[in-house]
């Protein structure tokens, strides 16, 4: 799943000499629409793009052994971030954003519902692997994974990082990992525009519903976090989509 901390753990990985294959979609459908809209920007087509077609070939192949590890984060906080990561490929451009209020409407009009879907579209559609017939261990932090073919571990973006490092650690069986920041929407070419977004736009309670009522969510979190995610995104009346704190009212 992109934007939920991927890149660092890749980063890890290649640290140690593991030689990791970073990809965010399987599906040819999602693969053509991505492939597309970068050409029409006249963009390069994405290196996960490319190599998924090969490791497509690779899971199909019964005698191969894979491990992954992927991550899950608030759709919301996810999605919004994803908007300022493909800043120039995706609509709305920068002059298009019309200020913080406009851009928050686009947002939710707009908002990507598959993100509640990937794990069947990408996980369990290619490996045969429904991760959500596994509980997510809330002491460990982790959800793990173990078939005859495949090792999964699922961590969650928003828990501490050295539980990570250490679910990480023992999934590879090394002593030790060290995770950093990388590709961080704060380092991006509109990080000031991201950063007045995260403190102040807002969703419908229509969208809420959907998104924290969903399986995905109310899967890998328990309530009172569920609570916390709906409390931060909620305005103080429904349709209000962009609502800055007092400390950044003026």
């Amino acid at each position: 799943m992109g934007k939920v901390g991927s890149t660092s753990v890749w980063n890890v990985l290649n640290d140690l000499g593991i030689r990791p294959i970073q990809l965010h979609v399987l599906d040819p459908d999602r693969i053509d629409l991505v492939t597309r809209e970068h050409e029409l920007r006249g963009f390069g087509i994405p290196d996960h793009i490319c190599d998924a077609a090969r490791v497509r070939s690779l899971i199909s192949n019964p005698d191969e052994k894979f491990r992954i590890i992927s991550l899950v984060r608030d759709p919301v906080a996810r999605n919004l971030s994803a908007l300022f990561e493909t800043w120039d490929v995706y609509p709305p451009s920068y002059d298009e954003a019309g200020g913080p209020a406009k851009l928050a409407e686009w947002f939710v009009m707009n908002f990507d519902y598959s993100v509640l879907n990937w794990f069947d579209q990408e996980i369990k559609a290619w490996t045969g692997i429904d991760v959500f017939g596994y509980p997510f261990d809330h002491d460990k932090q982790r959800l793990l994974i173990e078939t005859d073919r495949a090792k999964v571990l699922i961590l969650r973006t928003e828990d501490d990082l050295r539980d990570k490092e250490r679910n990480i650690a023992q999934f590879l069986d090394v002593p030790k990992v060290t995770l950093g920041y990388s590709n961080v929407s704060d380092d991006k070419p509109a990080a000031d525009l991201w950063k007045v977004m995260r403190r102040g736009a807002k969703v419908s309670s229509i969208l809420a519903d959907i998104v924290y009522d969903s399986r995905m969510v109310r899967h890998f979190y328990p309530p009172e976090q569920v609570a916390a995610f709906r409390r931060n995104w909620m305005p103080s009346y429904d349709g209000l989509y962009y609502e800055p704190d007092e400390e950044h009212a003026h």
